[in-house]
């Protein structure tokens, strides 16, 4: 496999675009140091195994409340771990940069591969551009998450296979396989989808199938997965045969049968159907769904298309489309899935605004996007009048705090970013005829918005999605008291009460919640799910008597669970 694959462009620029790129990679970075908390559920649960590896030294198996966590692969724990212990303790801040620093890496070589597959700086930068300012990209750039840390992955490996296609160079096959193993250990399996399809789809669509067979390819595989094991053989070993956490079974037996119960649907309460994920990927693609979606309808036979497109245009559409179907035969279906699939979208967006220049069907797209930025700023102005709005289907608790919410400065914030994305959309439209210049500048006042929304806006939705108000609530009722949880095994409260341990006892068991609460124990605060405490009296029995004693201190729904703190300490 010697000598450049002839249909991949040179590596000429044309046309400069890098404050484009700067701007791109700074989005998420400076979305970490929003004031806002982790935020439930899954946020504190990561920063709980994080600050377990920093307080027990113990980097190899993961673990909450001392139990080993084997739902996850540890490279963003690692991270978090590394991030707290050097920039002086574990905060929602330090939790954050690392997956944040993925997340600019996801950037950055979302523009190194458009650069390599069409030979264009400036469509590079503007893919880059596009990819940051995603709907869920801008969402889920700065959070405690894996998805986005396995997108950098996949992308790396993506372009180092693209390297490998090409050049044949030993080099770039064992980066490819390093980055794939990287991947592997951010998420699993899931990290494959796209580097694969892609490598694929351009091959074939540039009529470069035999670079498929090459055995060292065979190579790529061994050291992703050998990676892998280098953790999950040791870790398995030095986790013992106990239970892993939230689970009857052992830390192997869950940690290998993830990919199973995942694809067969077994023991996933959230199984969906098979089209589910498709409107998704059209709405969170936002705004630059019309542009990649006209550019996958043009580009439907890349391997007809102009000889120096055709290999980035058939591992875009390959590795968008065929990840997609294998996403949507998986039970379980989130949003946050379709992440790595957007930097080939931004691409395909890209390529189109940067071909169509002049045509009548880029005029109209960009015309569509700008329509797009338009209504998000109107919603933008029109949100603190519909948190007065009497029609809002909330209780009364959650009504008075959306209230609050479009008190103060917030409605200002929200108006400077509904101005910022009004002024970008307006710009667009007016530079419509040239369809990559109305793109970027629209970006440009997404990303200023977004920048105002982190920072000012986002923090206030912690009532929604931290326990901070529990912990306020149970310091005044109980202060420094331990804490317990009853109705679930999940520790992550841990992370907004900052206690060192969990009191052991059954989550699930009223008898043993009953002794903890009862006057004469020792004063503790628990804090239980909501069904749980509200079906004691089905399920109680004469232990229902203690517990209605008890005093609840706080109740809310957090991340989409109601919780109520509870306490045995007499009121005040």
């Amino acid at each position: 496999m010697s000598g450049d694959v002839p249909v991949l462009p040179p590596h000429a620029s044309v046309g400069g675009a890098r404050p484009l790129l700067w701007i791109a990679l700074a989005i998420s970075v400076i979305g970490a140091f929003s004031g806002r908390d982790l935020w439930a559920p899954d946020e504190p649960r990561y920063g709980l195994v994080a600050r377990g590896m920093i307080e027990t030294g113990d980097l190899l198996v993961p673990r909450i409340n001392g139990r080993p966590y084997a739902e996850k692969p540890p490279l963003v724990f690692w991270a978090v771990a590394i991030s707290g212990a050097t920039l002086g303790g574990l905060d929602p801040v330090t939790a954050r940069l690392p997956c944040a620093l993925f997340t600019a890496l996801a950037v950055l070589f979302t523009a190194r591969l458009a650069r390599r597959w069409f030979g264009d700086t400036a469509m590079a930068d503007t893919s880059a551009l596009l990819f940051a300012t995603t709907g869920l990209v801008l969402w889920n750039g700065s959070r405690v998450a894996l998805d986005l840390p396995m997108t950098a992955c996949a992308l790396a490996a993506l372009e180092a296979g693209t390297v490998f296609v090409a050049r044949g160079r030993w080099t770039s096959c064992l980066a490819c396989g390093a980055a794939l193993g990287l991947g592997l250990l951010a998420k699993g399996p899931h990290a494959l989808y796209v580097p694969i399809s892609a490598l694929v789809g351009g091959c074939l669509a540039a009529g470069a199938g035999r670079r498929l067979r090459d055995p060292r390819w065979l190579v790529v595989l061994v050291l992703a997965v050998g990676l892998l094991a280098a953790w999950v053989v040791p870790a398995i070993s030095a986790a013992g045969t106990g239970p892993a956490y939230n689970d009857k079974r052992s830390f192997g037996e869950r940690l290998l049968g993830q990919v199973a119960s995942r694809l067969s649907g077994e023991s996933e309460p959230h199984a969906s159907g098979l089209l589910d994920l498709w409107p998704q990927l059209l709405a969170f693609g936002l705004p630059w769904t019309p542009f990649w979606a006209l550019a996958l309808w043009r580009a439907r036979r890349p391997w007809k298309g102009p000889v120096e497109d055709r290999f980035g245009l058939g591992a875009a559409i390959a590795g968008l489309l065929v990840p997609m179907v294998l996403l949507s035969l998986q039970s379980t279906k989130r949003d946050i899935y379709l992440l790595p699939l957007y930097p080939l979208a931004a691409i395909l967006a890209a390529h189109a605004a940067h071909r169509l220049a002049g045509t009548r069907s880029g005029l109209h797209t960009a015309h569509a996007v700008a329509g797009v930025g338009m209504f998000c700023a109107l919603c933008t102005f029109a949100a603190p009048l519909l948190a007065h709005a009497s029609f809002l289907p909330l209780d009364a608790s959650d009504l008075d705090e959306v209230r609050n919410f479009a008190q103060g400065a917030l409605p200002f914030a929200l108006g400077a970013a509904g101005t910022l994305v009004l002024a970008g959309s307006l710009a667009a439209w007016s530079w419509a005829a040239r369809p990559a210049a109305a793109l970027r500048v629209m970006a440009i006042g997404f990303a200023a918005a977004w920048l105002i929304v982190g920072a000012a806006v986002v923090p206030s939705f912690d009532t929604w999605k931290s326990l901070r108000s529990a912990v306020a609530a149970g310091e005044a009722a109980a202060p420094g008291a331990p804490l317990a949880i009853g109705g679930s095994a999940d520790a992550s409260p841990l992370w907004a009460f900052q206690r060192g341990r969990l009191l052991e006892t059954n989550p699930f068991s009223y008898r043993e919640a009953a002794s903890r609460l009862a006057a004469a124990s020792p004063r503790i605060l628990l804090i239980a799910k909501t069904k749980w405490w509200s079906e004691r009296g089905k399920w109680a029995g004469k232990d229902v008597t203690v517990l209605d004693r008890a005093t609840v201190v706080w109740e809310r729904t957090i991340g989409g669970t109601g919780y109520v703190l509870l306490t045995n300490a007499p009121p005040p």
